[in-house]
């Protein structure tokens, strides 16, 4: 197309009342300050697409077609053209139009892109913008010419070679309080990516920068401290202030990763900076001015000041009192404050406790979100506890009448809290706490129950094993099978993860581990069936244990019904080795570290994990209750070992509350591993709550201990997953039989279970499997995974990982230290 008619058509676009009223406005508005013209430039691209869409987009189409002879451009390049060539033509400068112009048939013609380059390297508006000499600057200000273009987690040195002036640092901490400023200030962008830029910058600034003083001038003298600070203050309002402002505190956590960042650049604060511990005090005079309906209307004020889109975790502040003095100190108490409410010197126990006391039915006009909260908080309370009840629970059997004492003794509760019986090796009081995590908890050490504690010890409801540390060598990333060797399941084709596989399949006969299994005559006449696992050189430490029947009837359909919730969630990838068998799905629920991929990420919780509406409340509370579940059930076996994955994690090392724990659940769906080691605190617990599979198959082996576990519907057990684990991993032929056919009889929906009559597909896998018991299935009425194929292993696996712990307690430590920060800050003439 010639020049002339190039520009024809922009023409009759500039005279759209569209563009003249609404299109050139708005645009001047967004471009009024050429200075920060870089940084506006994404943001107004996806500023104009929203409003665009609004319009026709098929103008848009036909433009493009008439002005440059191009089809099935992308949206948002016709987008970035549109905006160049009508800027230029109201500006006239109708040659740099028609550059554009130009350049996109050019493009189209080499089946290119446009203008993909980020903004201020081929982007023709941008340089316009950054070099046009009748640019007015601020008095004092100083452009970013020296700064590298680009910034990004290889040129951390180039970036910090270019702040070497004090120049360049009051250009880039301007330039960071402007990013800080119109997202959460002015609300003048919709989108937190420049802000999350900035705070990557920070990050990135060396020590040999922000130990300089002419830096501390620039943080101060820019704003950049006061506006860091309003942002860190410890109450609800800001990140309440929006929905994308929430999500984004939920994604950056703001607060410690800026506070962080203002840690290091402390010069020395003088001692008499420390934290200002707030009033926790627990003298019943504290007491005397709570009361209970102004606080229940103070949490239900102001669209309710608990912040679930911000913070998913906040929900569970009312489970326990530790999770309710961590809510207070964190958010609470601050919010309380900004209202107006005096609440430092209330008893923190005492209000937690009528807070709990009260059924959200009785308060008029309560919160909807505050009653959701309540509600679930009571159910999840109550659930767990009756999970626990259930273990000690004392067997009922009619035509049998026991005394009171026999009953008492009958029951594992009974044992625990008044037999303390002592083991080989007696535990004394003295004995540091350090070690009394990784001891045998006593009570459990002797069999009370009434119906065997005479018979002999392997037909005992409570059976001890001593269990020897096994040689491990050459067995990591070796795989277990019971398959024969022209049906075992090979690794995925992944050229990285083959590599990673050791080659060598290993059965547990040939490895020699002992099989644990369950007893039905002996779960029949007790109503227990309990395996520990002790260390034989030293009896008073326990390394494992097994429960069947873990879980009653009604609290086991619960926990599959949350344990489906989970099928929502994005897979979670764990690295080439494990990839090597990444057949089935693990989904993660709780925290974690970050270890690369979203720019500006922090500690927070997995990605899907939310609370901004009921429904996800109600989904996060399911995911809790089995966790609190699991962790309740567990402490019938060792109260002690058992703390440091429950409610203890969370209260000593800052982790995020799940329930009542501060502990991660990954939930499974047909996985399986190859035999490793993690890298994880303390015991972990896991739980199958279904499996329809052969018994052979999808078993647990715990293979440095010298045993493995035929796993089965309902069975829990404990191990510690830094020794070497891994599963016994079912049959090619059974792996196949499990892609039903689509056009079979309809599957089951997901959440609603049934006892089908055996049968099925893997029950003829070959003579292999002759004389293998099958679980009873029927596979066109199972569940399916996400790439459609049957679930025939489902169950949770809950831990803490070691890196996790270490970045919640840094966290605890900034948030300690923010009575510090802004005070200094403050001294230093920032707000």
């Amino acid at each position: 197309m010639d020049p002339p008619s190039l520009l024809a058509v922009n023409d009759q676009h500039l005279q759209l009342p569209f563009i003249q009223q609404t299109f050139m406005e708005w645009l001047q508005m967004k471009l009024n300050s050429k200075r920060s013209f870089t940084k506006r430039f994404d943001v107004l691209v996806l500023d104009l697409k929203k409003l665009v869409e609004k319009e026709n987009i098929t103008d848009l189409n036909n433009w493009v077609l008439l002005s440059c002879g191009i089809r099935d451009l992308p949206y948002e390049e016709i987008i970035i053209l549109w905006i160049h060539v009508l800027w230029f033509q109201s500006q006239n400068k109708n040659h740099k139009a028609l550059e554009c112009l130009e350049v996109a048939q050019k493009a189209a013609v080499e089946s290119q892109g446009i203008f993909s380059a980020p903004p201020g390297q081929h982007n023709a508006l941008v340089c316009e913008a950054e070099h046009d000499e009748d640019t007015d600057m601020e008095t004092g200000a100083t452009p970013l010419l020296a700064l590298p273009t680009t910034f990004n987690s290889r040129n951390h040195t180039a970036w910090n070679k270019a702040l070497d002036s004090y120049e360049s640092q009051f250009a880039v901490c301007t330039h960071f309080t402007e990013d800080f400023k119109d997202f959460f200030i002015l609300k003048v962008t919709d989108t937190p990516v420049h802000a999350v830029d900035a705070l990557r910058k920070m990050r990135a600034v060396s020590p040999r920068i922000y130990q300089t003083a002419s830096w501390e001038l620039s943080v101060r003298k820019t704003g950049l401290a006061a506006v860091v600070n309003e942002i860190c203050q410890p109450d609800t309002d800001l990140e309440r202030a929006s929905s994308i402002i929430a999500q984004s505190f939920r994604m950056h956590c703001w607060k410690e990763s800026l506070g962080e960042v203002f840690d290091k650049w402390m010069q020395s604060p003088s001692p008499d900076l420390q934290m200002q511990s707030l009033c926790t005090c627990d003298s019943e005079a504290c007491h005397s001015d709570f009361h209970l309906k102004t606080f229940i209307e103070a949490l239900g004020a102001k669209d309710c000041i608990i912040p679930t889109e911000s913070n998913p975790s906040s929900i569970f502040f009312l489970v326990n009192l530790d999770n309710f003095t961590d809510a207070w100190k964190n958010w609470l108490l601050p919010s309380l404050k900004k209202q107006g409410i005096l609440a430092c010197f209330w008893n923190i126990q005492q209000v937690h406790r009528a807070v709990r006391g009260i059924s959200p039915k009785t308060i008029p006009n309560i919160h909807p979100r505050l009653s959701l909260i309540m509600t679930e908080t009571l159910k999840l309370v109550k659930l767990a506890k009756s999970a626990r009840e259930h273990v000690f629970r004392p067997v009922r059997r009619t035509g049998v009448k026991l005394t009171k004492q026999e009953q008492a003794s009958d029951s594992l509760k009974y044992a625990m809290k008044k037999g303390k019986v002592s083991v080989p090796g007696n535990i004394s009081s003295s004995q540091s706490s350090a070690e009394s995590s990784s001891t045998f908890d006593q009570g459990l050490s002797n069999n009370t129950c009434i119906h065997c504690k005479d018979m002999p010890l392997e037909e005992q409801c409570l059976v001890t094993i001593l269990v020897t540390r096994r040689d491990i060598s050459g067995l990591q990333n070796s795989a277990l099978t019971c398959a024969p060797a022209d049906d075992r399941l090979p690794p995925l084709t992944s050229k990285e993860s083959k590599s990673k596989f050791s080659g060598v399949y290993h059965t547990p006969e040939k490895l020699g581990l002992r099989k644990i299994a369950h007893r039905p005559d002996v779960f029949k006449r007790c109503c227990k069936d309990v395996f520990v696992l002790l260390n034989a050189e030293n009896p008073t430490e326990l390394v494992g244990a097994v429960v069947f029947n873990a879980f009653e009837k009604k609290i086991l359909q619960q926990m599959l019904q949350n344990h489906d919730h989970a099928s929502r969630l994005p897979p979670l990838s764990r690295g080439s080795s494990f990839n090597a068998w990444r057949y089935g799905i693990m989904r993660a629920i709780g925290s974690r570290m970050p270890k690369g991929g979203r720019p500006g990420d922090a500690y927070a919780l997995y990605s899907g994990l939310d609370a901004g509406n009921d429904e996800e409340i109600q989904t996060l509370f399911g995911h809790a209750q089995n966790a609190d579940i699991l962790v309740n059930v567990a402490r019938a076996i060792s109260r002690p070992l058992t703390s440091n994955v429950g409610h203890h994690s969370a209260d000593e090392s800052g982790l995020n509350r799940l329930g009542s724990t501060g502990s991660n659940i990954f939930s499974c769906s047909n996985y399986m591993s190859h035999q490793h080691f993690d890298q994880d605190e303390d015991i972990s617990i896991c739980a199958q709550y279904e499996k329809t599979c052969l018994q052979d198959e999808f078993n647990f082996s715990y293979t440095e201990w010298g045993v493995y576990i035929e796993t089965r519907d309902n069975t829990l057990w404990l191990f510690h997953s830094n020794h070497l684990h891994g599963t016994i991993m079912p049959r090619l032929s059974s792996w196949n039989s499990w892609q039903v056919d689509d056009n079979a009889s309809l599957h089951q929906p997901q959440g609603q279970y049934h006892e089908i009559a055996p049968g099925g597909p893997g029950a003829q896998a070959g003579p292999a499997n002759a004389n293998i018991p099958v679980a009873h299935h029927n596979y066109n009425l199972r569940p399916r995974d996400a790439n459609g194929r049957v679930v025939v292993s489902g169950g949770d696996h809950l831990t803490r990982r070691r890196r996790d712990t270490r970045r919640a307690r840094q966290i605890q430590e900034i948030r300690s230290r923010l009575h510090t920060r802004q005070h200094y800050w403050r001294e230093q003439g920032a707000t």
